[in-house]
């Protein structure tokens, strides 16, 4: 399960829920910009 090589779906939505971000960017609100998630 390397996030790399990850070009499927349904791979991307195993290593989301396996893998936690250190920061999180909304695309759908730009006037947020990066948030912190674990950091």
């Amino acid at each position: 399960m390397d996030p790399a090589q990850s070009f499927e779906f349904s791979g991307q939505h195993v290593i989301n829920n396996l893998y936690d971000q250190l920061v999180d960017f909304d695309p759908m609100d730009m006037q947020a910009g990066i948030k912190p998630s674990i950091a």
